[in-house]
C-alpha cells in the first residue's frame, strides 16, 4: 500500500473544514443570524474529523504496521 500522498489528503480535509467553519461564522456575524446548526457547520466538522482520521491512519500504517 502506497501512503505517499495520504497526508496531503488529510491536510486538504482539515483546511477545507476549518475554512468552511470560518466562512459560516463570518456569514452569521454579517447577517445577524442566530448561531444555529446549519449544514455548513456539520459539513465543516465532518471534514475536520475525516482529516484527523486520515492523519491517524497514515501515521499508524506508516510507523507501526510497515
Amino acid at each position: 500500500m502506497y501512503l505517499g500522498y495520504l497526508h496531503y489528503l488529510a491536510s486538504f480535509f482539515l483546511l477545507a473544514g476549518l475554512g468552511l467553519l470560518l466562512v459560516e461564522k463570518r456569514i452569521c456575524e454579517i447577517s445577524g443570524w442566530d448561531k444555529e446548526k446549519t449544514w455548513a457547520m456539520w459539513l465543516g466538522w465532518f471534514e475536520i474529523l475525516a482529516g484527523l482520521l486520515i492523519f491517524l491512519m497514515y501515521f499508524l500504517f506508516r510507523h507501526y504496521f510497515w
